[in-house]
């Protein structure tokens, strides 16, 4: 059942976002997917750490620590935007959400 929820929300999730960026996929496919690869990389991310104990046990604390780098790549995209500093693809805020992993997997590092 969880998986069926998880597959339902993911096509939502998928067909909302495609609604709100067909004009700009129309207007500038490039530049646009583009400029969404920070997410691609954030959701590819999440879905290895979604394997970890730690994902689990302390949700809240993940939950916060994946806002917190998805509001500064915001900000980056609204300064890009409004400002036209540049935009980089790869954020020095990533090292955050690989950290958990490489602790768990590499370093053996567990949840307790």
């Amino acid at each position: 059942m969880k998986t069926l929820i998880a597959m339902l929300t993911f096509f939502l999730e998928i067909i909302f976002t495609y609604d709100n960026v067909k004009d700009s996929l129309d207007k500038n496919p490039k530049e646009t997917l583009r400029l969404f690869i920070p997410v691609f990389i954030m959701v590819a991310i999440s879905f290895v750490s979604g394997q970890l104990p730690s994902f689990i046990s302390h949700t809240c604390i993940v939950y916060f620590l994946y806002q917190m780098v998805f509001a500064i790549v915001i900000v980056r995209l609204m300064m890009f935007n409004m400002a036209g500093k540049s935009f980089s693809i790869l954020h020095v805020q990533f090292v955050y959400l690989i950290i958990p992993i490489l602790a768990y997997k590499v370093m053996g590092v567990n949840a307790e």
